[in-house]
């Protein structure tokens, strides 16, 4: 009976709610006692932090000891040992009542995280009562900034170009002691395989007269005008380029018959990539066939755009050009002419032959002025023809034209002709 009274108090629902408010509370208890337990919580590391260096600074001041901690001991409950660490708990010196350089002993004040006060603690124990400062006056010195790249590209068309960077130097501010070591601020850039032109804000370091990097602890004392440097790595593109010359082809000179030779035939270049993928010819120049008998030769001056670099070095290319297959003939032409005459003008031709030069196959040049009756080719006459349309009254060497009377396939004159002609008023 009275077992069965018991195993129905057990296995009620009443039973077990009243059983894990009592186990809640037990636990709940245990914890408080256990976390407002006070314990001796030590911190080793503690940075020392200056208050008010700005005022520190205008008065030209800086301080020349390196980094400092301390060690503290606290008394407090576990709850609040959890949250001080030397990341969150400081120990402050004010700098305001420092006026000259020399050697100070220094009080400081422990800086709590938030939501702990010095009420939390019971007892503070700690390494050192005050801290030893060394003040030195503020100096400032220019120094010379220094990149390298050597990190390659991706391919051996590339090529990287000098980094340029701004600015040149940098002003640094520290104790003399410190500043006097350094020699110059350089710019790692670790980047590699670069195929286009690379640019960006970098740190810097500096580099004491051993090249080598300055003391890490050294920089608590020093600060600088700006913090980092522009630094730009051009990377062009090496390409051959094909040197061409414009021709003006006459008479007789045609592409089929004219060979031309440049020496070199191509140069190498370099320059942006994207600029210069679709840049494939240099045109050197322009040649007019009809300016020589049938062969030229001359030097060209090798002109590229003012973004790109000759990496050839090749200032000049030889252009030779020869027209092949065609016969020179000289005539003396009487039948000369002027056509547009000014209005209330009257022109009168003083010369009386003009020399002139043709060019062109045997089969054409035999046709000028052919008396053999028993040819079946049609007989071509020449004259030479000058405009005076944008003349005046007065007497002029006019440039004057070779023309045919009748088909003259590919025949012409080279060289100039001019013929005298006087003008005056009707």
């Amino acid at each position: 009976m009275i077992g069965d009274a018991i195993r129905k108090v057990f296995s009620s629902k009443v039973f077990y709610v009243v059983f894990s408010l009592l186990l809640a509370v037990v636990l709940w208890i245990f914890v408080e006692i256990n976390e407002n337990q006070s314990i001796r919580h030590t911190i080793e590391g503690v940075p020392v932090v200056y208050v008010n260096e700005d005022i520190f600074r205008d008065r030209n001041l800086v301080i020349a000891s390196p980094p400092q901690t301390v060690t503290l001991t606290f008394d407090c409950s576990r709850n609040i040992a959890s949250r001080l660490k030397n990341s969150t708990v400081t120990a402050a010196v004010d700098l305001q009542n420092i006026k000259t350089n020399g050697s100070y002993l220094m009080s400081y004040t422990i800086v709590y995280p938030q939501g702990v006060t010095s009420n939390d603690i019971s007892r503070t124990t700690r390494s050192v009562t005050n801290i030893t400062l060394s003040v030195d006056i503020l100096h400032e010195r220019q120094i010379p900034v220094e990149v390298f790249y050597n990190g390659g590209t991706s391919s051996a068309d590339f090529v990287a170009e000098s980094p340029e960077f701004s600015p040149q130097t940098i002003t640094v501010f520290g104790p003399e002691a410190v500043i006097s070591k350094i020699v110059k601020a350089r710019v790692p850039i670790i980047r590699e395989n670069l195929s286009t032109t690379y640019t960006e804000d970098l740190p810097f370091i500096l580099i004491d007269e051993d090249d080598n990097e300055l003391a890490e602890s050294r920089y608590e004392a020093l600060t600088f005008d700006r913090d980092t440097v522009r630094v730009t790595v051009p990377i062009s593109l090496i390409k051959d380029v094909a040197l061409h010359i414009e021709l003006v082809y006459g008479a007789g000179a045609t592409p089929q018959n004219t060979i031309v030779t440049i020496d070199p035939p191509t140069i190498s270049i370099s320059g942006d990539p994207d600029a210069i993928s679709d840049y494939n010819t240099i045109v050197l120049g322009t040649i007019d066939t009809t300016r020589f008998d049938s062969a030229y030769a001359d030097n060209f001056q090798i002109a590229i755009q003012n973004n790109f670099t000759n990496v050839s070095n090749v200032t000049e290319a030889l252009v030779t050009v020869e027209v092949r297959g065609l016969e020179i003939r000289h005539l003396s032409v009487t039948n000369l002419h002027v056509v547009n005459t000014p209005r209330e003008l009257e022109a009168t031709i003083i010369t009386q032959s003009v020399d002139v030069k043709l060019r062109g196959s045997r089969e054409d040049l035999e046709r000028l002025n052919n008396d053999d009756p028993e040819s079946t080719e049609t007989p071509l006459s020449i004259w030479v023809t000058a405009d005076l349309s944008d003349y005046s009254a007065g007497t002029a060497a006019v440039p004057a034209r070779v023309r045919f009377d009748g088909e003259a396939g590919e025949m012409g004159a080279i060289g100039d002709c001019r013929i005298t002609v006087r003008l005056v008023k009707t």
